[in-house]
């Protein structure tokens, strides 16, 4: 038997197919794709997406070359009718693809010889209560929080979102890479009710959700036995494995400014303006990508400096009404950026912070730094630089 189907149809399932199927793999048939029961099917072990084909005919066909049956799927009219079936040569197993009068045999993966068809192999989901998460906006708060999960292998559990509690006992959603730290409130997750310890998302399913670029449309967690996460939409599914590990008690770093901060509102666009311009030649001058801030808050406004490898000083000033409490404190500036640009929308962002000593007269910061929003669920903390000062020769 063949399946039918539209070029673009294929092409679409493929291009989804392309997030979970590596570019190298020791696996030959992980670099496959497979066609069982009317739905495209593709893993890495860790990670497998499922998709419905719209098609006439039935078929199984045996595991095909991702690479091969992507490229050529999308250089065919997306209109073009397409017909998949499994045949033999005589020398060895293979599938077809024909469509306007060609054909291509493609190359395929059997381990068993042709009288057996070989499988991929499945995660396994589970029973686990299916939660609707349509109107969450669950891929909204993921995009959030992902410019903080770590990309350090030695701290795997940090290489993931983590669905915790706050200190209010709400339902957020964590990141960290150790250096900062960002949590979003979303309420709407009180309906996942069955959970009661935290789960850790991997980095790869984050990324295929916002890959994917729609709001999924259900959830399901299940934190037994290694764990497992599912995501559905319309005519697919996306499952993971969860990180199985202990993650840190992140609510421990974020500093409790109940008994007093200093609060400094600054205009978000103008200082990412600033960022942009001294992260820009702060790099070129440095040779380092990481350039390091001093931010300065006084009576006549913001300054942000930095120095060049030869320490020349590069220097921003942005007009405000001024504070009070005049203060500085050593930020990391990627970090910055990445944690200004995360506060989408928000034209004023609050920094939040305790320095050393009120009575001296640059009140440096050398505590966590907890930056906010007016009305924004998101929160990001950023450790400072104390050991960079000795650059401005403030020590």
């Amino acid at each position: 038997m063949a399946l039918t189907m539209t070029a673009g149809t294929l092409a679409s399932g493929l291009k989804k197919c392309r997030l979970v199927v590596d570019r190298y793999v020791t696996i030959p048939m992980l670099g496959c794709v497979e066609m069982r029961d009317g739905k495209l099917f593709a893993t890495d072990l860790d990670l497998e997406i499922e998709i419905d084909m719209p098609k006439d005919g039935t078929a199984d066909l045996p595991l095909i070359d991702f690479r091969a049956l992507a490229g050529l799927a999308r250089l065919i009219d997306a209109d073009e009718p397409v017909t998949l079936d499994g045949t033999d040569s005589t020398d060895h197993a293979c599938a077809s693809i024909a469509f306007n009068g060609s054909r291509y045999q493609m190359p395929v993966v059997t381990t068993h010889g042709k009288e057996e068809r070989e499988f991929l192999p499945r995660i396994g989901m589970p029973e686990a209560p299916m939660t609707a998460t349509g109107n969450m906006g669950l891929s909204a708060a993921f995009r959030r929080v992902a410019p903080f999960i770590s990309s350090e292998e030695t701290r795997y559990y940090l290489n993931g979102v983590c669905l915790s509690r706050d200190r209010q006992d709400r339902r957020c959603l964590v990141a960290t890479d150790g250096h900062r730290l960002g949590w979003i409130v979303v309420p709407e997750l009180e309906q996942a009710d069955h959970l009661t310890s935290d789960l850790i998302l991997p980095r790869c399913l984050v990324a295929a959700l916002l890959a994917l670029k729609t709001e999924p449309q259900g959830m399901a967690l299940h934190p037994d036995r290694g764990g497992r996460a599912q995501f559905t939409w319309p005519g697919m599914r996306l499952a993971s494995k969860l990180i199985d590990g202990a993650y840190p008690d992140w609510k421990r770093v974020v500093p409790d400014f109940s008994d007093g901060a200093l609060v400094y509102d600054m205009p978000r666009g103008p200082v990412l303006a600033a960022l942009k311009r001294l992260l820009a030649v702060g790099r070129a001058t440095s040779g380092s990508f990481h350039v390091y801030i001093k931010l300065q808050f006084g009576g006549e406004g913001l300054r942000l400096q930095s120095r060049t490898g030869d320490n020349l000083l590069l220097e921003e000033k942005i007009a405000t009404e001024g504070w009070e409490h005049p203060a500085c404190i050593y930020l990391n500036g990627n970090y910055l950026t990445e944690a200004l640009r995360a506060f989408t929308g928000a034209d004023t962002v609050c920094m939040n912070f305790r320095p050393s000593d009120l009575e001296n007269t640059t009140n440096t910061c050398d505590g966590p730094v907890l930056l906010t929003a007016e009305g924004d669920p998101l929160h990001v903390v950023q450790m400072p630089l104390t050991s960079r000062k000795v650059r401005w020769g403030d020590e």
